[in-house]
């Protein structure tokens, strides 16, 4: 219900996106999504009745999408009450192709993520907890999307690939944060914040570790799938996702009769480990920047190792941290959120990435001083 009260506002969204303001969508779903996830928080450790939780989660999406409509309706007058104009054939035809082109995404996309969601149990508290820190990512990418695509309208292919490594650099230094305080922190979340020391809720921890891997692979997509949507490159492999889906579904049911949960999560890594993985970044290196891929993979490669060590490093300091309580949880995520940014640091910095990264960001925060 959350998803169709949205899909009713998403026009207005658009105009934001067009007019590269998404800043405003971002600001609002970041104060939203904190308000939500507070009140969620209160109803869980002090209430706790899924119901009103539930409650609270459409009555802040609607919230987030009046405060749109309002903002809109001040922004763009002369486009929210302009009379509706007529689309040419050639228009319609090309939106047509590209809407069923995306539907199928969507499609394959519902299926693989629904496999792993219909467990039941323990394992929903860590799909909570993954999808939260999921949502604070899409937050990044959201800001994005606007500044992409118009970079991809107005640049070429080659100032773009430029800018692409730097985001990904970026980004995958969020993404890999968030996946190292997933799993260092996930389970001791659960059992003082869900559980209060009653029957413990968590799971053992290789089943943790594959949840963390899945949010790793599923996450690091989502920065070539901006670059693909912005190059308008739908078509192309339109039928991943359908594929993608369909070796979740076997894979999943094949190894969960023999492993239980850690084969059904099993069967979402390798899923993505044989379709988007690869596909994504090759459509968009292939058909937009006419590059070879191998580049990508090598610096995915290296970014990996880098979340491996930085996070067994993170989880052997973590472990030394013994107790029970707010406290113990306190400790360990200033644990979590200083040494891996210090490891990730003192492994990039002499890198080329990371310089120009560093540049990019500097010179975008005092085109933001001066604009000020």
């Amino acid at each position: 219900l959350t998803n169709v009260i949205s899909y009713f506002f998403a026009y207005r969204r658009s105009l934001l996106y067009a007019s590269q303001r998404n800043d405003i969508e971002s600001k609002v779903a970041l104060v939203i999504y904190l308000l939500n996830t507070a009140l969620q928080l209160i109803i869980l450790f002090f209430i706790r009745n899924y119901t009103l939780y539930i409650v609270v989660a459409l009555i802040t999406t609607l919230l987030s999408n009046l405060i749109i409509y309002s903002i809109t309706n001040k922004l763009y007058p002369e486009y929210v009450k302009k009379p509706k104009e007529k689309l040419t054939k050639e228009e319609t035809r090309s939106i047509t192709k590209n809407v069923f082109a995306i539907l199928f995404h969507k499609i394959g996309s519902v299926v693989v993520y629904s496999t792993d969601a219909a467990t039941l149990g323990k394992y929903s508290n860590y799909l909570l907890i993954t999808s939260s820190v999921s949502s604070l990512v899409n937050i990044f990418i959201s800001a994005l999307r606007s500044s992409v695509g118009n970079s991809v309208a107005l640049n070429d292919s080659e100032q773009n690939y430029k800018l692409m490594n730097k985001l990904n650099f970026i980004y995958f230094w969020i993404v890999s944060f968030c996946t190292i305080a997933i799993f260092t922190l996930s389970d001791s979340f659960i059992d003082v914040i869900l559980t209060k020391g009653a029957n413990s809720l968590t799971l053992d921890k290789s089943i943790i570790f594959l949840i963390s891997v899945s949010f790793y692979l599923n996450s690091t997509r989502y920065l070539i799938g901006l670059f693909k949507e912005g190059a308008g490159l739908f078509r192309q492999d339109r039928f991943k996702s359908i594929i993608e889906s369909i070796i979740n579904l076997f894979a999943s049911i094949i190894l969960a009769k023999l492993m239980g949960l850690s084969g059904i999560i099993i069967g979402t890594i390798i899923s993505t480990l044989t379709t988007s993985l690869w596909i994504e970044p090759y459509v968009l290196n292939k058909h937009y920047f006419k590059k070879s891929t191998v580049k990508y993979f090598i610096k995915y490669a290296c970014y990996t190792i880098a979340v491996i060590i930085t996070g067994a490093i993170t989880y052997a300091l973590c472990n030394l941290v013994h107790g029970y309580g707010i406290t113990m949880l306190a400790l360990k995520f200033l644990i979590c959120a200083i040494v891996p940014n210090i490891l990730f640091l003192l492994l990039s910095f002499a890198t080329p990435e990371f310089r120009a990264s560093a540049a990019w960001i500097k010179d975008l925060l005092l085109n933001l001083r001066k604009n000020k």
